[in-house]
């Protein structure tokens, strides 16, 4: 009999820690389910055939954000579409969710890894720390400036200063933020928007720094052997425009030059670096490959994958490999953003622009941006990891678990105390 009672004692209070244990890892279970579908605090998705200015939209809880593009990209051959997300390597670590042992690698090794093995855009020498080059200015107005990144990814501009000029000038600028991580990466330069119709040409673009001479990035004088060379596209959608050819209509020093049509309207316009082309004039890109996709296509990391059709192809060259990563599922591809952006254009692209924006916003000022955000038309949805969290704890479903889980473990509890009753009062009894 008293062994029987110690039986039943037992299984009451293992009962009863169970019933806890469970309903805490339950809670913790939807909490990172809902995170990781909502990928970060809060997203925004915009829509539409025009891109919308992401940088601009007001998130006032916001303690850190980040561009995203979301879509699909065909792997392998004969190919098969799949999801992917073109990220920012210098900014999505801060903002997009994730947990201890989620990733392995972590989220930072694995944007480190896209950084460390870009090939985007044209590298400046090392020392760099100025540039200057020699523009034909109408008096149009507006302005130049250049933009960079350094080998985190961090963003770095530096602007030129206005075009109200007429004639051959040479411009010269510094950098800003004065401190990064060298080497930097010419993304673009962008003309600013004119006031009047004219014609602005380029010559001699190059790195200075201390006690050297000038080293030159680009003369706009030649052409590229390996697929097309420099290129213009429209500065807020990213869209190509037309290739830049240098020629003599406008000589400088009895050299050719590029030249660019503007008139007010048309403007920003970027002129952008060649997107990097390999041997067989064949694009390579860094990208984070599912380990189910990588097996698949028996592609493994250090080798290269067929991503993106198009002329000239482009591959995939894996850097790392994920199990998991915020909002994806099954087989899928994440890319660096910043190249990813200039592959795309230099593809002709439709869209190549960023669809989405994350931030890292506290549950108590969540509310107040989703309500201010969702009343914007241009906006296609806004999705807080707070409300989707609160939606899964108010499913009939999880609320009948929970229920279930109280009973059990308040059935349990008094199952103990009925056992403990029994068997004390038997114990007395035998005395």
């Amino acid at each position: 009999m008293q062994r029987d009672m110690t039986l039943v004692l037992s299984a009451a209070i293992g009962l009863a820690v169970l019933a806890a244990a469970y309903s805490g890892t339950a809670a913790g279970n939807v909490s990172d389910r809902t995170a990781y579908a909502a990928g970060a605090d809060l997203r925004v998705i915009a829509g539409g055939s025009r891109p919308v200015d992401l940088e601009r939209i007001p998130i006032g809880g916001a303690t850190a954000r980040t561009e995203v593009l979301r879509g699909y990209t065909r792997v392998g051959s004969p190919g098969k579409d799949v999801p992917s997300l073109g990220v920012d390597p210098y900014s999505f670590a801060k903002v997009a969710w994730t947990r201890p042992g989620l990733l392995d690698p972590d989220l930072n090794t694995e944007m480190h890894r896209l950084a460390n093995a870009e090939v985007g855009g044209t590298l400046l020498p090392e020392g760099t720390t100025g540039l200057s080059i020699w523009v034909r200015g109408e008096h149009t107005g507006g302005s130049l400036t250049a933009s960079f990144t350094d080998a985190d990814m961090l963003p770095v501009t530096a602007a030129f200063g206005s075009l109200e000029f007429d004639g051959w000038r040479n411009l010269s600028a510094s950098f800003a933020p004065i401190h990064f991580r060298s080497p930097l990466r010419l993304r673009r330069l962008t003309i600013t928007p004119v006031t009047a119709e004219g014609t602005i040409a380029l010559s001699d673009f190059s790195a200075t720094g201390a006690a050297r001479s000038p080293d030159l990035i680009y003369g706009f004088d030649a052409t590229y052997p390996l697929g097309p060379g420099w290129w213009i596209s429209d500065g807020s959608t990213g869209l190509f425009f037309q290739n830049l050819e240098p020629d003599t209509r406008y000589p400088r020093d009895e050299q050719k030059t590029a030249h660019i049509r503007v008139r007010p309207g048309l403007l920003p316009i970027s002129v952008n670096p060649p997107v990097v082309v390999v041997s067989h004039q064949v694009v390579q890109i860094p990208v984070l490959v599912s380990r189910g996709l990588l097996d698949r296509n028996r592609a493994k990391i250090g080798g290269v994958i067929a991503v993106l059709p198009g002329d000239p192809p482009v591959e995939g060259l894996v850097v790392g490999s994920f199990e998991y990563f915020p909002t994806l599922y099954a087989d899928s591809v994440v890319y660096s953003l910043p190249l990813l952006l200039q592959v795309l254009a230099a593809h002709r692209d439709s869209q190549p622009w960023p669809t989405e924006l994350w931030a890292s916003v506290p549950i108590d000022k969540a509310q107040a941006d989703v309500k201010s955000l969702s009343a914007d038309p241009a906006l296609v949805d806004v999705i807080s990891r707070y409300d989707l969290e609160r939606q899964k704890a108010a499913d009939p479903l999880a609320v009948a678990a929970r229920t279930n889980l109280v009973l059990g473990f308040s059935a349990a509890c008094i199952l103990a105390v009925v056992a403990f009753a029994i068997y004390f009062a038997f114990v007395a009894r035998s005395r």
